[in-house]
């Protein structure tokens, strides 16, 4: 029953390790006017949460062993549900300060989830990792697709359709309470020297650039394709079948990936996929765009996928596990940061749609390149130190 419960707890708190991140995408014009924000803010706004998740992610392995990873869920989701509710008073600071907040408890949430799952369901742990990516984009779907229908509620006032998300949080923070004292603090062994590894860079490497290709998707990519001449309604239709095909190969991608000695052709061929896709609903014709954003969604899903089993595949030690996700978050989520804001100033570019192509593409490409290494049958634990 504890395993059971267990189980249920660490789905619910990843379905909120999403929503605080995605939901002020659909508001911000209204953010933007109510507070008389210029674009570039609205930008920096977007990037500051994701810029916090690295942040978080290089105190998430000392906190764990201060507090413990299953104490340290409950500080996270507390985070995330402050930090949302700050984020909806009304002014620019607490604006500000709220996703500085929401920021650093999801980036806490992202190293010491997948810790957990390696603790607790190593012998299922594709699976597992499966089910928790699933559950990171059903949670980005879910969210985006609702916020309308709250705003809608709330009669088009921003700040209490932002605020509501703040109760799953609390929800989660409660349902975990019962499973503090579940798994202590971490043992204390030797360290492995990660940041002069190169195993752990590549990792880290290819979490980072396929983050900012989400990102910079996730943010953009309904206005890129607004500004083809597609409608608001087709636009908002497209991210949608972006966000739902995502948790197909989210889920599935896992689970063969742990059975397999070739992993690094997952880590090669799905970032291409998402390159050709791009192309595609970029230049392609207006018709094929659904087929487009079903095939980027499939392929981002599964690129997230590889990124995060990266990080418990490539060490044998579940300590070892936490400070790697701690690294490639740390590292990964500050280069997320700069996928939206990049893309928001090559719109000032001559040619924005293709200038923004090429930029994708070129981050495609290089998480290519990274997910070869990193998909090597090897762990950090035993790799040469680089020189």
């Amino acid at each position: 029953m504890t395993r059971l419960y267990l189980f249920v707890a660490i789905v619910f708190v990843t379905l909120n390790l999403r929503p605080a991140l995605v939901t002020i995408g659909p508001v911000l014009p209204l953010v933007g006017s109510s507070l008389a924000l210029p674009a570039t803010a609205l930008g920096f706004l977007t990037s500051l949460p994701i810029l916090m998740l690295g942040a978080a992610g290089s105190i998430a392995e000392p906190f764990g062993r201060r507090v413990g990873w299953s104490g340290g869920i409950v500080v996270a989701l507390g985070l995330v549900a402050c930090g949302t509710v700050l984020r909806s008073t009304g002014s620019v600071p607490a604006l500000f300060a709220g996703a500085v907040i929401l920021g650093t408890g999801i980036g806490i949430g992202n190293v010491f989830v997948p810790t957990l799952l390696k603790w607790g369901f190593a012998q299922r742990l594709g699976l597992m990792m499966g089910v928790y990516t699933c559950a990171l984009a059903f949670g980005a779907m879910v969210s985006v697709g609702i916020t309308p229908f709250f705003l809608q509620i709330f009669h088009d006032d921003w700040k209490p359709t932002l605020g509501v998300w703040a109760l799953p949080a609390v929800l989660g923070a409660l349902l975990w309470i019962p499973l503090v004292r579940l798994h202590g603090k971490m043992a204390s062994l030797p360290s492995v020297p990660l940041w002069r590894n190169r195993l752990a860079w590549a990792v880290t490497a290819y979490m980072g650039f396929q983050s900012m290709m989400f990102y910079s998707l996730a943010s953009w990519y309904a206005a890129l394709l607004h500004a083809r001449g597609l409608s608001v309604a087709l636009t908002s239709l497209n991210l949608s079948i972006l966000f739902v095909t995502q948790m197909v190969f989210a889920l599935i991608v896992p689970i063969v990936l742990v059975r397999t000695s070739r992993q690094d052709i997952f880590g090669v061929a799905l970032p291409g996929v998402v390159a050709i896709g791009i192309v595609g609903a970029l230049y392609g014709p207006f018709a094929w765009i659904p087929l487009w954003s079903t095939i980027i969604g499939l392929a981002l899903g599964g690129v997230f996928g590889v990124a995060l089993s990266f990080m418990v595949l490539r060490a044998r030690r579940v300590e070892s596990a936490a400070r790697l996700s701690g690294m490639a978050q740390t590292v990964g989520y500050v280069f997320a940061s700069l996928g939206p804001l990049g893309i928001g100033l090559l719109q000032s570019a001559p040619d924005p749609r293709l200038a923004t192509t090429v930029w994708l593409v070129l981050l495609a490409c290089i998480t290519m390149t990274f997910g070869a290494i990193a998909g090597q049958n090897a762990f950090v634990e035993g790799e040469s130190a680089l020189t």
